[in-house]
């Protein structure tokens, strides 16, 4: 019923033209929009929470190039580095991970619309794309394995999650995510070792679209179209408890990569997870060292001039079968973020 009164109360706004004042509000910044995968169909499931279908996005880029500018990575780093104007109501369309589907479902879009957009890949993904992040693989183990029940075990601390329904191991994966998202690399890879035990994940039930990432082929293919490459680090980790030479080889590393690989600069970082309790002083000190001139948040809200170019914010588009209203009120402000359902 909750749902069911947002859509309406949603639905209202919009009619109203809620968007529109919106626009006016942020006629001065930047909006830019996080996704993820694009599919030719999405059901409503905690593991596709971050994916859209491939008529909503369409939809979406149409909404953002009817009522705001599209601009490229390229400006925007430009803007914020105090090099170049924005146009009004500038809007950033980007992605975050690097998964296939940006080249084989989101590209055929963006080209036939005309927006630019940029993909922030995480590195070692790409090197083995058949390989999944941890943060995936968590999830995909929690919410597709064989396992009903799931204990976790480390120091002091102990987890005993029931996962004997699909509501229970999304409270689950949700609880972990968000533990070892903040963990330091030697708390995270033993509690992945116990969910692997606990957790096995039988043969064929992931779908490979959902799950595959871009090969650097691919990459390069993007690239060539005008999509900006930018880093999500090497394993797609927080910078948040990490040691000095841990931030180091997810940070500067992954940008050595991609421009080993792309050919070209990469100008722009993406925090992952990107919540501010996973952002930390010497994360962000860290990325501007390495020589990003920009770097991207998952904080949600516009980007005014003057704005610290290491903390720019955007909004995380609901996925998982979220409608076309929650994407609007989601852009004016009214769903105040994405709640655990970021990556």
């Amino acid at each position: 019923m909750r749902g069911a009164a947002k859509r309406i109360a949603w639905g209202a706004l919009y009619a109203a033209g809620i968007h529109r004042w919106a626009r006016r509000r942020h006629r001065r910044s930047l909006i830019a929009v996080t996704y993820h995968g694009v599919l030719p169909r999405v059901p409503r499931d905690f593991l596709y929470r971050n994916c859209v279908s491939v008529e909503a996005f369409r939809r979406q880029v149409e909404f953002l190039r009817r009522h705001y500018v599209p601009v490229g990575l390229h400006q925007a780093v430009a803007a914020f580095g105090g090099r170049a104007p924005l146009p009004p109501s500038s809007a950033l369309v980007t992605f975050d991970d690097g998964f296939r589907n940006n080249h084989d479902h989101a590209l055929p879009v963006l080209r036939e619309l005309g927006v630019p957009a940029a993909v922030f890949v995480t590195t070692g993904m790409l090197d083995r794309p058949a390989t999944l992040p941890w943060v995936e693989e968590l999830s995909a183990r929690i919410l597709r394995g064989t396992g009903s029940r799931l204990v976790l075990r480390d120091g002091d601390l102990a987890l005993d999650l029931p996962l004997e329904d699909a509501e229970l191991r999304a409270r689950a994966c949700d609880l972990v995510r968000r533990h070892l998202k903040r963990a330091g690399s030697a708390v995270r890879e033993r509690w992945m070792e116990q969910v692997r035990r606990q957790c096995p994940l039988p043969d064929g039930v992931l779908e490979p679209e959902r799950f595959a990432f871009l090969d650097w082929d691919q990459a390069r293919a993007l690239a060539r179209s005008g999509v900006a490459i930018g880093s999500h680090t090497v394993h797609h980790l927080c910078l948040v408890g990490l040691s000095e030479d841990e931030m180091t080889r997810e940070v500067e590393g992954s940008r050595r990569r991609i421009e080993e690989e792309i050919g070209a600069p990469c100008l722009a970082f993406a925090y992952p997870d990107g919540a501010p309790e996973t952002i930390s002083e010497a994360g962000r000190r860290r990325v501007e060292r390495a020589g990003y001139a920009a770097a991207f948040t998952q904080i949600p809200g516009p980007n005014r001039a003057g704005a610290d170019c290491y903390r720019l914010r955007r909004y995380n588009v609901p996925g998982g079968g979220a409608g076309f209203l929650a994407f609007v009120a989601t852009l004016c402000g009214l769903r105040g973020g994405a709640g655990g359902w970021r990556a």
